[in-house]
């Protein structure tokens, strides 16, 4: 899958989320959440999906954040990034692998908590000791991450089968 179709298909996944809506309620990023500001009402208080999703479809149609020229990395317009096809807003670059974006670009804890909790990559138990390592640290250790194949093959099984 490129960048655009894990990001679509992160779109497509209807899964509740409890342990990351209660952890990112209290120890997630506090300002700039674009990602709450096009989440439905229901979700407002933990977008994460929004948030996941944007990251992909950035890199798919702007390179990623820091070459975008719709939010000019400033992140104050990634909402826009993923609502329209912004192919002529690139800048030549190449199409950024999801596995770099999930490597590089996803580096706060309630992102990855999200992930493992909506894919099933993580029991409860697993999930809650994280929440507990991360309470009051803003990025993920490497130890802790889920290899990206066993992501992307989860993310092919429960959107294929929804």
């Amino acid at each position: 899958m490129n960048a655009k179709e894990v990001g679509e298909k992160i779109l497509e996944v209807k899964v509740e989320t409890p342990i990351t809506k209660e952890f990112d309620m209290n120890y997630g990023q506090k300002d700039k959440r674009w990602w709450d500001s096009i989440a439905s009402s229901e979700d407002k208080k933990s977008a994460q999906q929004y948030h996941i999703a944007g990251r992909f479809l950035c890199g798919y149609y702007c390179g990623g954040p820091k070459d975008c020229k719709i939010c000019n990395s400033s992140h104050s317009q990634c909402a826009d990034c993923y609502k329209t096809d912004y192919k002529d807003a690139r800048k030549g670059v190449d199409l950024e692998a999801p596995e770099l974006i999930y490597k590089d670009g996803i580096r706060v804890p309630e992102a990855f908590i999200w992930i493992y909790e909506a894919f099933r990559l993580k029991t409860d138990d697993e999930l809650k000791t994280l929440c507990k390592k991360y309470q009051h640290k803003r990025k993920i250790l490497e130890e802790d991450r889920v290899e990206w194949e066993r992501v992307e093959k989860r993310i092919k099984e429960m959107v294929t089968n929804a």
